[in-house]
């Protein structure tokens, strides 16, 4: 496992600092190279706030007691005094980048941020993110003059990008993030069965368009993308660990064509899903 990460308060529990605005405690990068699963369990959560950007791949998580399978894109945030649990599983191929902060003014910025409690969002793939937070990382480690003002202004920068893009995804009546939410849950009860993006649109008695709009502002893909993802996600995680044909497969993730479903997999992996459980078993 790729674990670069460096500490200025390596207490697990996490150092709760209101001397300052904002405080950086630690931060870090895991990708899973032999390992095959890597656990974090904090039931009484920590002192401080957890930020986590998925970088690659897909893993799984508890937020608010849901449990949620969260795929590239997405961004984890976790209050003081909350239960944490994620799960990263070799076959999945996740790569999470993670900040641990405190500070006077931390959950403010969290709330303008779009959290006003433990919560995830999906930003899409953002190479300002990773690089923010490989300079975190590296001012950690390091520890050179400044350090501290470096990670809390490089950590306000990463916020104000979360800002900014929760802002541009809001919809100004306030029902389209609320929609959003309503379908991303269907999404996540139903992708098994071959549903279209009509039939959840029928659903939430909304047009295909208004959800496409609405979404795309939300989550920055088309509802389309994100259930896609979801499959796929859900695909790999049965082509590693289970017995299943790849028919199999592809009508318990929702697609009863096979060999569309290997079209559908190639196209978003690059492999086919043969060569991709074949891949993984040899490996």
């Amino acid at each position: 496992m790729i674990n670069d990460s460096g500490y200025f308060y390596p207490d697990e529990t996490g150092a709760c600092d209101t001397r300052y605005e904002l405080s950086v405690n630690s931060a870090g990068r895991y990708k899973l190279i032999r390992r095959e699963s890597f656990e974090t369990i904090r039931p009484a959560g920590r002192n401080d706030f957890q930020l986590l950007y998925l970088a690659g791949g897909s893993a799984d998580f508890v937020i608010g007691g849901k449990n949620f399978h969260l795929t590239e894109g997405h961004v984890i945030l976790y209050y003081p005094g909350e239960r944490q649990y994620y799960l990263y599983e070799r076959k999945n191929h996740p790569e999470v980048y993670w900040l641990h902060f405190t500070g006077s003014q931390a959950a403010s910025w969290a709330s303008r941020a779009g959290f006003s409690h433990s919560g995830f969002c999906r930003t899409g793939l953002q190479s300002e993110f990773v690089l923010l937070f490989r300079r975190i990382i590296r001012e950690v480690q390091l520890k050179k003059p400044r350090c501290h003002p470096l990670c809390a202004l490089y950590t306000r920068e990463l916020l104000e990008l979360l800002i900014r893009q929760t802002q541009s995804q809001q919809d100004t009546s306030g029902h389209g993030s609320e929609l959003v939410e309503k379908a991303i849950v269907q999404f996540y009860q139903s992708y098994q069965q071959p549903l279209q993006i009509r039939d959840h649109a029928d659903a939430l008695n909304v047009s295909v368009c208004w959800l496409i709009r609405c979404f795309k502002r939300y989550t920055g893909v088309t509802p389309q993308k994100y259930l896609t993802d979801i499959r796929i996600a859900k695909a790999k995680e049965l082509l590693y660990s289970s017995t299943l044909s790849c028919g199999e497969i592809a009508a318990s993730v929702g697609y009863p064509d096979p060999l569309y479903f290997s079209r559908v997999f190639r196209r978003e992996t690059g492999q086919s899903p043969q060569t991709f459980r074949k891949t993984l078993r040899e490996g």
